[in-house]
């Protein structure tokens, strides 16, 4: 049977749906003898009391057998009621029950980033049952960013609890997220790219550097096989990718991150035409040091270079292509870019760097020439 709610397959006959929580048979109660109620309470007065605390009422009668009675009517009444309410569900349990039910579909990256979120963040949020609309949502995100998290972790995190609200069917309450500062995006020039080829070579992160550079992400560049690359080794395939899953372990699976991304990509770096000659004879050609972040940003450091790790040696492909002229199109092409908003920064960056800042130099040169003759023709005048 599928979910009333959800519309999952579920077992035929289910109380609940084991994905979202939902019931799916209304529970009737034919027989006072199935609604139990505590004890009455024998008070000074003489009088019997039953306190229902999830009705919030308290029953008080003369007589013991009374009082019981009309607490189960009581009881029988609030359950009718209440027949189709959602059955309690933590965060934390909406959470797992989401991870779960994506486990197969999403990225172990992703999976590894869902699992990391659950275990760190909102803590103090998943013993919550997400159907309570009294739940001060508002304080705590406030109190994880008081923490010292980045407006960004924050973000993301919340969007999980959301996503595993949604799965519930459970609307999200209405809350006000930190605003995250944008990013800057570091990568060399034109000169710089130069300066690192030097500064990398016979570095023992010289050719996943240079994959880099040539526009490979980094789980695409822990993919490379041998067979990835050409037999003249001018061109790489890139299928597949390489990422980290929840037990912390490379894994290999066959999608990209986008449908642009599996591409054949151009070697344009001779030297790292020149590695690819003599790669080693194993599944794959890099054994993805995790260090190699901190590698590049050695080099860079050591050269006097921006750290730009790994992403921003990707980045400058897109900055040197800007230099050689070629289209924003191309760029997204080799690159795999499936959105041209971050090649279009770039150019734009480097269009303002080179070109209109040197205009304006040039107008302050021009105008300090300028300056200069007049004051020499002033002098001349006046001797």
């Amino acid at each position: 049977m599928k979910c009333r709610n959800c519309g999952r397959q579920i077992e035929d006959n289910s109380i609940f749906c084991n994905w979202c929580g939902k019931r799916q048979i209304k529970e009737k109660y034919r027989d006072k003898d199935e609604i139990s109620v505590p004890e009455p309470v024998k008070l000074a007065s003489g009088n019997y009391r039953i306190q229902l605390r999830r009705e919030g009422i308290n029953i008080v009668r003369h007589a013991y057998e009374q009082c019981k009675e009309d607490a189960r009517a009581a009881r029988r009444k609030w359950l009718e009621l209440h027949a189709d309410d959602p059955e309690s569900l933590s965060l934390g349990n909406a959470i797992d029950r989401y991870i779960s039910s994506k486990d197969s579909l999403l990225s172990p990256s992703t999976v590894r980033a869902y699992k990391r979120y659950r275990d760190l963040y909102f803590q103090d949020c998943m013993e919550w049952d997400i159907h309570d609309k009294h739940l001060q949502w508002q304080a705590a995100i406030n109190k994880e960013f008081k923490k010292g998290h980045s407006a960004k972790t924050v973000f993301n995190s919340w969007h999980l609890c959301t996503a595993a609200m949604h799965a519930a069917g459970v609307t999200p309450p209405p809350v006000t997220l930190p605003k995250s500062p944008k990013k800057e995006r570091n990568f060399l020039n034109y000169e710089e790219v130069n300066k690192f080829l030097d500064a990398v070579r016979e570095k023992p992160c010289e050719l996943p550097a240079l994959l880099a550079l040539n526009s490979l992400r980094l789980s695409e560049l822990l993919a490379i096989r041998p067979t990835s690359i050409s037999p003249d080794c001018k061109t790489l395939f890139i299928r597949g990718s390489r990422v980290l899953n929840s037990d912390n372990k490379l894994v290999y699976k066959e999608l990209n991150k986008t449908d642009g991304s599996r591409r054949d990509v151009p070697v344009v770096i001779p030297r790292l035409t020149e590695l690819l000659q003599n790669v080693p004879q194993a599944e794959f050609i890099y054994d993805g040091n995790r260090k190699l972040y901190f590698q590049i940003n050695k080099v860079c450091r050591d050269a006097g270079l921006p750290e730009v790790g790994v992403h921003g040696l990707r980045h400058s492909f897109a900055s040197l292509a800007y230099h050689l002229g070629w289209k924003e199109l191309s760029t997204m092409q080799v690159g795999g870019w499936s959105n041209s908003r971050i090649v279009h920064e770039i150019y734009t960056h480097n269009a303002d760097l080179y070109t209109d800042v040197e205009k304006m130099r040039e107008h302050f040169r021009a105008e300090n020439t300028h300056n200069l003759l007049t004051r020499v023709e002033e002098e001349q005048t006046e001797s």
